[in-house]
């Protein structure tokens, strides 16, 4: 059984185009990482990414106060590396805990 965990949107396109601004957006709904991923591609663009420690002190901003349980990154493994899933880049930012990130289930 697939473990089910809440999204953590990225809706905006500041990792395209640093002068627009981004917003990050906990969608409170469990889903596995695929239907997770679909559901913010068809309603917001794509699961969160990290490409800076700039990124992710935005991310905890946004949605520290309400994160109480685990979310879903736009972050998986296609077998030889990390990857986030919007595009084609490694994972070049390490924020994660020891043994992180770990496809807990997701894919």
């Amino acid at each position: 059984m697939e473990r089910l965990i809440h999204a953590l949107v990225f809706s905006g396109l500041c990792l395209l185009f640093r002068s627009i601004s981004c917003e990050y957006v906990l969608i409170q709904q469990q889903k596995t990482w695929d239907e997770a991923q679909l559901y913010c591609r068809q309603n917001h663009f794509d699961l969160a990414t990290v490409h800076s420690i700039e990124d992710w002190m935005n991310v905890k901003r946004a949605v520290g106060p309400a994160l109480t349980s685990l979310v879903w990154t736009g972050l998986y493994n296609d077998i030889n590396s990390w990857r986030w899933s919007y595009q084609d880049g490694q994972m070049t930012v390490d924020v994660w805990n020891s043994g992180e990130p770990d496809n807990w289930n997701g894919i």
